[in-house]
Parts: structure tokens; sequence; C-alpha cells
């Protein structure tokens, strides 16, 4: 059974918490409408793949690859996402919260109707064309840059459009 066989077997057993997916190739995935809560994706190559309408609850992203990756109504509380690449993700009525953000890169990103709230996103980058998001309640400091536009570095508990 492949990597990927196993982890679709692991959701719709219903056995996400405590999964460990650490270090494996995941690119290109599919996850629609499906609980991945409590899996441990760090350091995992999750590029181009596609979160629609996932539970991201409780899960480990740390050093993870999520370099094109979609997230499109995904929901996800006490996320941990240290060390990230989200370069050229996008985000589209997603919602994070009581999550860590910590040094995660967020470059050339599309964000709209996007939420982060109660989360440290210390020393966390944020650029894009499209800044639709709400950083309710955050604490740290981040660069956040909206691409041609005025730059918000440090801007917490502001929404930015």
């Amino acid at each position: 059974m492949t990597t990927k066989e196993k982890l679709l077997k692991t959701i719709t057993d219903g056995k996400t918490l405590g999964a460990d997916f650490r270090y494996r190739d995941l690119s290109g995935m599919n996850f629609e409408d499906c609980s991945l809560k409590g899996i441990d994706f760090r350091g995992a190559n999750l590029s181009n793949c596609t979160f629609r309408k996932c539970n991201l609850s409780l899960c480990l992203f740390d050093g993870a690859n999520l370099e094109g990756a979609t997230f499109a109504k995904v929901r996800g509380e006490n996320v941990q996402i240290r060390e990230a690449n989200f370069t050229g993700a996008s985000f589209e009525d997603t919602y994070f919260c009581y999550s860590e953000f910590h040094r995660s890169k967020f470059a050339g990103c599309y964000f709209l109707r996007t939420g982060i709230e109660e989360s440290d996103i210390s020393g966390a980058s944020f650029s894009a064309e499209r800044m639709g998001i709400d950083f309710r309640e955050c604490n740290g400091y981040a660069t956040i840059k909206t691409l041609g536009k005025k730059d918000h570095s440090g801007t917490i508990g502001t929404t930015i459009l």
C-alpha cells in the first residue's frame, strides 16, 4: 500500500488523531469534505494539494511544504504550523484560531475572506496580491505586505484588504 493509499484509508476509517505522515510525499492530493484532525504532517511535501471543506484542527505542519496548496472552506483550531512554506498558496473562506504560524512563509499568496484569530504569527511573513485576511487578536510581530500597495509590516488585529 502506498503512502497516499495509507492516508486515504486512515481518513476513511476515522483514525486520524495522532496518525503519523511526517516527511512523506503527499503532493497533489485532493482532500474534500473530510476531517484530517490531529494528523502529523511535519516535514511532509503537501505541495499542490487541495483542502476543501476540511477540518485541520490539532494538525502538525512544522516544516511542511505547502507550496501552491489550495485551502477552501477549511477550519482549524490549535493547528501548529512552524517554519512551513506556503508560497503561492490560496486561501478562501478559511478560518484558523488558537494556532501557531511561527516563521512560516506566505509569499505570493491569495487570501479571500480568511481569518486567523487569537493565534501566534511571530516571525511569519505574508505577501499577496489580494490580502482579504483578518488577524483578529493575534500576537507576535509579522511582516505583512500587499504587493504593489502599502506595506503593512507589523499590523496586528487589523483587517487588511
